[in-house]
């Protein structure tokens, strides 16, 4: 049971990350749309090192078994990651102060 309870934390916490992404690519405010890129940005790295760390450690076990719902979880974060990190320069470095 707790295998199943820390997968689906794991999945809850990329779904919230994702989703701040997307509130943050709607933001009004150009503030708004760095703090919540940087939050998501920051959580997803998180949680991309902490499952790169358990894929690590399996594999150096040698627990045989498929890796797929590990690599899934590291291509989530590598791709959460680049949209944050993409949405965080265009904020930072856009010209519109305004805004």
């Amino acid at each position: 049971m707790e295998t199943l309870q820390v997968a689906l934390m794991s999945i809850l916490g990329f779904t919230l990350c994702i989703a701040i992404l997307y509130v943050a690519t709607h933001a009004r405010t150009r503030w708004q749309r760095i703090a919540l890129s940087a939050f998501a940005a920051l959580g997803l790295v998180l949680q991309g090192a902490l499952w790169a760390y358990v894929t690590m450690m399996l594999k150096a076990l040698s627990v045989g078994g498929s890796y797929w719902w590990l690599y899934a979880a590291l291509t989530t974060s590598v791709a959460g990651t680049v949209w944050a990190l993409v949405l965080l320069g265009t904020s930072l470095f856009s010209r519109r102060f305004t805004s």
